[in-house]
C-alpha cells in the first residue's frame, strides 16, 4: 500500500464501554485544532482537512468494531502517539488493513473522491500497524 493510500479513513466515535471514545463536548469548535491539545491520542475526524472532530482515544487499545451509527464515515485522523494504530474495512478486523503510523496524520483530499480508504472504516486497533 503507498503512502497516498494511507489517507483518513481511520478512527470514529464509538459506542463502546472499556476504550471507548471521548466524545467532543456539545458545542466545541469544528476546527483542526481539535486534536492539538489533547495530548498523545489519535483523534478522527468527519471531514477532509481535519474537521469536525468525531473523538479520541489513547494508544495500545485492542482491536474493537465501530458503532454501527459511525462506521463508513472517517475521512482524516491524527495519530499523536508513540504507538501505530490500523483500520480495517470491515468488522472483526476483517478486510483491507490501513495503518496509521505513530505520530502521523493523513487526509482525504475532497478533490479526490476516489481514494478507496474514505469511509471505509469498520473496525480498528490502537496497539500497533498492520
Amino acid at each position: 500500500m503507498n503512502l497516498s493510500s494511507f489517507v483518513a479513513s481511520a478512527v470514529i466515535v464509538s459506542g463502546m464501554g472499556v476504550g471507548a471514545w471521548s466524545a467532543q463536548p456539545a458545542g466545541a469548535a469544528q476546527n483542526n485544532d481539535y486534536c492539538g491539545n489533547r495530548g498523545a491520542v489519535t483523534c478522527a475526524y468527519r471531514s477532509p482537512g481535519y474537521l469536525n472532530g468525531l473523538g479520541y482515544r489513547s494508544a495500545n487499545v485492542g482491536l474493537a468494531d465501530i458503532s454501527s451509527a459511525n462506521r463508513n464515515a472517517l475521512s482524516a485522523w491524527e495519530n499523536l502517539t508513540p504507538t501505530g494504530a490500523r483500520f480495517y474495512y470491515n468488522l472483526s478486523g476483517r478486510g483491507t488493513c490501513v495503518p496509521m503510523m505513530a505520530n502521523s496524520s493523513r487526509t482525504v483530499s475532497s478533490e479526490n473522491t476516489s481514494n478507496p480508504d474514505n469511509n471505509q472504516a469498520e473496525s480498528w486497533a490502537f496497539n500497533g500497524t498492520c
